[in-house]
């Protein structure tokens, strides 16, 4: 039995996650029942979210499973996080950041004949996050400050927002906005509940066949625009239990898994290669209302360190009896939160409970602070065989 892990050793190991591959997973010899060398990887993972393929309803979680049948519109170097053409080939803001015109890459083709893609199927593709029941993890964003989209000819679209907006670039990157570009005559044509069971796009890998939760199987794009893949084909699994993906590594039935905390141990000891998985969890801190200097005033009423000016009589309401019981419930309401969430320290260092003073008086606006939050839980990378680019 492996030894077991301290709460420190613990977390310091399986804050990246890792995969054990095969010994030799390239090599027929050692896999007999397999397919041959090159034909086939499996991958297995413990979960992938909702399992939508669509942007406006991803949660993000689904990415290790449909990566890889998608190009993004901006690739971002995998060293320097840098932006690099996918495609678009170009995008430029204009109008104060207010507008965003991206060129597209000519000659890229959907799956299965769909066609080639066109800035049609960009202007479709976002503006599904309009759809009132979006739920996909950049559709809020969309909904408030997209004012409409532009198409001038195949190969261009034109953004415009309501507002100033410098992070659309990173809304459009395989890493944050998952803004994945589907055919939109496929859409039109088989709906969006019998596209979701079999997905089209332009990536390296195509959809041909999968079972709900269970798994999934794709086949490489031969000549692809980026690089056709080393492997013929493709499959991902779902896995929940990591004992059951050790086993399946174990036997060679999976080539790639993803394994962590006491099961590592065991993982080396079966003579499996582990492989760390750099930057597989990214945690970050938003504090509503602030922006960089050079950004101006996003919110109108709110600048950078200063508070709105309010009259005498509500400053004396707050300063009253009642209003020193408001605020101390709120200062415990809001300690409580950040504790919660392990970020205490790190906010009440940028932000001052004072800017969350309230009047009393019942119905009365009120000016809060949203406590800080976590944007995104971790999520692991891709696993090798799906990032083919």
């Amino acid at each position: 039995m492996a030894r077991s892990l301290n709460r420190r050793a613990f977390l310091k190991r399986a804050g990246a996650a890792t995969a054990a591959v095969m010994g030799a997973p390239l090599i027929a010899s050692t896999r007999p029942a397999r397919a041959a060398a090159g034909d086939r990887l499996v991958v297995a993972v413990g979960q992938w979210g909702t399992e939508t393929p669509f942007a406006w309803r991803t949660v993000q979680a689904e990415k290790p499973l449909w990566d890889c049948i998608y190009d993004p519109l901006i690739q971002r170097d995998p060293k320097t996080f840098e932006y690099r053409p996918g495609l678009a080939t170009e995008w430029k803001p204009s109008n104060e950041l207010k507008t965003w015109t991206f060129k597209l890459r000519s000659g890229v083709k959907f799956h299965e004949g769909w066609g080639d893609l066109t800035s049609e199927d960009v202007k479709f593709t976002v503006e599904q996050n309009l759809k009132p029941d979006a739920g996909g993890g950049s559709s809020p964003f969309f909904r408030m400050q997209l004012d409409r989209i532009e198409t001038p000819d195949k190969l261009t679209v034109v953004m415009h927002f309501k507002n100033r907006v410098w992070e659309v670039p990173s809304l459009f990157t395989q890493f944050v906005g998952y803004q994945n570009i589907v055919p939109k005559k496929y859409l039109e044509t088989a709906g969006e509940e019998k596209a979701a069971l079999h997905p089209i796009g332009t990536g390296p890998y195509r959809h041909v066949e999968g079972r709900q939760g269970d798994f999934h199987r794709f086949e490489a794009v031969a000549n692809h625009w980026r690089k056709t893949p080393d492997f013929k084909e493709l499959v991902i699994r779902r896995i929940p239990d990591p004992a059951t993906r050790l086993t399946g590594l174990r036997a060679g039935e999976i080539d790639i898994g993803i394994v962590f905390g006491d099961y590592l141990d065991q993982a080396t000891k079966s003579g499996l290669r582990l492989h760390d998985a750099q930057n597989a969890a990214c945690y970050w801190v938003i504090l509503s209302g602030q922006t960089t200097s050079d950004q101006g005033r996003l919110l109108p009423d709110v600048s950078l360190g200063r508070r709105p000016e309010r009259s005498q009589e509500s400053r004396e309401r707050a300063q009253g009896p009642a209003g020193d019981e408001s605020r101390r419930q709120q200062e415990g309401d809001h300690q409580r939160a950040l504790e919660g969430q392990g970020l205490r320290d790190a906010v009440l260092r940028t932000t001052t409970i004072r800017s969350t003073r309230a009047t009393a008086r019942t119905g009365r606006s009120r000016r809060t602070i949203r406590s800080a939050r976590r944007s995104s839980w971790p999520k692991p990378d891709m696993p090798a065989a799906s990032r083919c680019a």
